[in-house]
């Protein structure tokens, strides 16, 4: 039996040119984890949200859905509540209470249910989610990670039985977005959760899922079970797909295709030899430094633990550093001391450079009554415009955008300082991999230039490709920094699909382009 049912879904926003969804058809059968993915803009959170009756957005809206065989105008409140759950990309839309406890406790609140089984469902789901030892602190005070982990658990508390999820892992570090992934296959196969999920980092979803959408110009485009994808996708969207699918695909591989980290390597393994071991060294130019942290020291209290420790750094001019670390390592302390927002109580950050900080939220970069309003217009932010496909949204409200959308917007705002170091804070976030790769070729033009560009990020794989340098911050501290290849070669956890699954057979292979590379001089079995 279907669990949603959707036929000719026709949607356009009050004003809008054109639909968000046009014609759009799909089904969902009862206990399946689907995984929808597409372009930024392309209307998934606008899908998932009509959905969600009760959080339905206004405008025009036609065609049929169906939930369990209910039809849409027949769901009434209580049951969109209480049947159909919702997370969201950012867990602050979501976080009601102050309290971990009463945060659990609140939507079954809403429900009107008997105090005793209140009692009952927050202790159950406490322990399924391991949330015993932070029961009972301030929300204020958890990881992203947890924060995010404790909105699901909230829903799940409810006991839903569909789970439409916007891009929950966007804002979690490698560590937390497994955890948070183990608990939502548990659910789906466990307790036969029937899974919508928005994604558009699909390495680790693939293989979980039983179907993959993809959502493009309003409708769907294409639909296959995981390992299908590698055909039925079109040349488009391959870059979507996981490290091993685009790696057997490259090298026209045939018979099963690998969709897991342990398939490619035994993918690679099986049809490749390795008497050429590694690629050729990359020689990097000495450059003039910019920005030096010099014994850095900062709490945000006086009575607080310290967040940066001692740190030691330098920016040289011109070169594209990733920083990578867990949730609350210090990044985004980082950046905004280099920017000069706080200022540590001992150390300093030397360098008369100009910095231009992309917040990791830029809602406080737009002010104006439109996107445009807050642009400067010269030839170079036009380029820019058009290189990021930013046209649609620029007469739009910053507040209307998608979270893909706000953050090519705040890239644009700050690429429009004409900054000499550019500070951006999880600018891929959201974007789809035709956007991300946009971002890394407008970074690799602006350091042809000499713009140094310090990017904090989650994203491993994007980090390899643009970067010059990696370094990974841990208590407040650098405590590893090298080249791509030696930095992500050297890790376990922080480091790429590709580089797991040339491990032991090819060394300082860190993208799939450089394992496509080094499979080819080797050659077949």
């Amino acid at each position: 039996m279907a669990q949603l049912e959707i036929r000719n879904l026709t949607f356009k926003y009050p004003g809008a040119g054109k639909p968000v969804l046009d014609n759009l058809s799909l089904s969902v059968r009862a206990g399946e984890f689907v995984v929808l993915t597409g372009r930024t803009g392309s209307g998934k959170t606008t899908l998932l949200k009509i959905i969600k009756k009760d959080i339905a957005p206004y405008g025009e809206l036609s065609g049929e859905i169906l939930y369990a065989g209910i039809p849409y105008r027949e769901i009434d409140g209580r049951m969109s509540a209480g049947e159909i759950g919702y997370v969201f990309q950012n867990p602050e839309n979501q976080i009601v209470s102050d309290h971990v406890w009463s945060e659990l406790a609140f939507g079954l609140e809403n429900l009107g249910l008997p105090d005793d089984l209140i009692r009952r469902r927050v202790g159950e789901t406490a322990n399924f989610f391991g949330i015993n030892n932070w029961f009972f602190r301030k929300t204020a005070e958890l990881s992203s990670g947890e924060t995010q982990l404790l909105c699901l658990a909230s829903v799940i508390a409810m006991r839903p039985r569909l789970l439409l999820l916007d891009e929950p892992m966007a804002r979690l570090d490698p560590t937390a977005r497994e955890r948070f992934l183990s608990f939502l296959i548990k659910i789906n196969q466990e307790l036969g959760i029937t899974v919508l999920l928005v994604e558009h980092q699909l390495e680790d979803v693939l293989a979980a899922a039983d179907r993959v959408m993809v959502l493009e110009s309003g409708t769907i485009a294409a639909s296959a079970a995981p390992r299908a994808a590698a055909v039925a996708f079109s040349e488009d969207w391959v870059g979507t797909l996981p490290a091993a699918m685009r790696f057997f695909r490259a090298t026209g591989g045939v018979g099963d295709c690998p969709i897991s980290v342990k398939e490619g390597r035994d993918y690679l393994r099986r049809h490749f030899r390795n008497d050429i071991f590694k690629l050729p060294p990359v020689d990097l130019a000495e450059k003039e430094e910019v920005i030096a942290a010099k014994d850095l020291w900062f709490r945000y209290r006086r009575r607080d633990e310290d967040v940066i420790r001692g740190l030691r750094f330098s920016i040289k001019k011109g070169e594209i550093v990733a920083v990578l670390g867990g949730n609350g390592s210090g990044k985004t302390t980082l950046l905004k001391i280099i920017a000069g927002v706080y200022q540590p109580y001992r150390g300093k950050v030397a360098g008369k450079a100009k910095t231009a900080l992309l917040p990791q939220n830029p809602e406080d970069l737009f002010l104006g009554p439109t996107v445009a309003d807050d642009l400067k217009e010269t030839e170079e932010s036009r380029k820019w415009i058009r290189e990021l496909s930013a046209e649609q949204f620029l007469s739009r409200n910053f507040y209307d955008l998608s979270g893909g959308e706000k953050q090519k917007a705040g890239l644009l705002r700050v690429l429009g300082t004409a900054a000499d170091v550019l500070l951006l804070d999880e600018p891929t976030k959201g974007l789809d991999e035709k956007e991300k790769r946009d971002i890394a070729g407008i970074l690799k033009s602006l350091r042809n230039k000499g713009v140094t560009s310090v990017v904090v990020t989650h994203d491993a794989e994007f980090a390899a490709e643009v970067s010059d340098r990696c370094a990974l911050l841990f208590a407040g501290e650098i405590v590893a920094a090298g080249a791509p290849r030696e930095f992500f070669s050297g890790n376990c956890f922080y480091t790429t699909a590709s580089a797991r699954i040339a491990q032991d057979y090819y060394q300082g292979v860190v993208t799939v382009g450089e394992l496509v590379m080094l499979a080819r001089e080797n050659g077949t079995k």
